[in-house]
């Protein structure tokens, strides 16, 4: 319920209050079928929040349990996912745009291999990425193209993300 609210702005109680159930939830039946699902809500409560301290310590716990962890089938995906957060947690610090840069192209290999092509919202980030750098052209060719490739979004919150990419 909470990834269906996640991109609408005016439901962020209702999202936090999902993900915050639904941790709760692993955390305390210890559902270790969960554990990556955990660290990402864990990572997007804390993004949406702003509450960027806990965030370097749940991405290293995420990947070390895509790594050694028992249940790690959907690994590629998680990858894909914290090197997203990894690249948006530096972001917005605005600081070490260099692991930024890696981190979207790790993303974007985890997105190829999962057999996807449509890189919309690691291009939005690349965008925001040259922004920071202050590199107007490169901001405008990723944002172009994040919005060009959201045309063909099949996800629930496409108009919220074209509504961004559009301001």
């Amino acid at each position: 319920k909470g990834s269906y609210y996640y991109w609408h702005i005016k439901y962020k109680k209702k999202v936090l209050s999902y993900w915050q159930s639904c941790c709760s939830l692993i955390k305390k039946y210890n559902i270790e079928l969960m554990t990556l699902h955990f660290f990402e809500h864990q990572i997007q409560i804390a993004l949406i929040r702003q509450q960027l301290t806990n965030i370097p310590q749940l991405l290293e716990y995420g990947f070390d349990y895509i790594e050694h962890g028992k249940y790690n089938e959907h690994g590629i995906y998680f990858k894909r996912f914290f090197n997203q957060a990894k690249a948006i947690y530096w972001l917005l610090k605005k600081e070490n745009y260099n692991i930024v840069h890696d981190s979207l192209a790790r993303a974007e290999e985890a997105l190829l291999l999962l057999g996807k092509d449509n890189m919309t919202y690691i291009n939005y980030l690349r965008g925001k990425l040259y922004f920071y750098l202050n590199d107007m052209k490169h901001t405008y060719v990723f944002y172009k193209e994040a919005y060009r490739q959201s045309a063909n979004l099949t996800i629930f919150y496409k108009d919220e993300f074209i509504d961004m990419l559009t301001e």
